[in-house]
């Protein structure tokens, strides 16, 4: 599986910044999830609690709250402006 470039950052500070497998969020129209190689993608983010995997064998899943936000996934890199 494919890896790729996740940054999360808030007004405050950095909650993220590494290399991830899989991502799991939520937008108006319910759950959405972004694999490595994923076509361009831009979303607004409802509250949600973001899954983070690293690995495609790792069995814990990292998750990051977020009150809203917005995403942007280009050229195998996700940035996430979170509040």
């Amino acid at each position: 599986m494919s890896t790729y470039t996740l940054t999360i950052l808030t007004p405050e500070k950095t909650l993220y910044n590494g290399n991830i497998t899989h991502l799991k969020a939520k937008n108006s129209e319910g759950y959405f999830g972004i694999l490595g190689r994923h076509a361009p993608f831009i979303s607004t983010l409802d509250p949600c609690d973001i899954s983070i995997r690293v690995s495609e064998n790792d069995t814990d899943v990292k998750k990051v709250a977020v009150n809203g936000g917005c995403l942007k996934f280009f050229k195998n890199n996700c940035l996430i402006l979170a509040f």
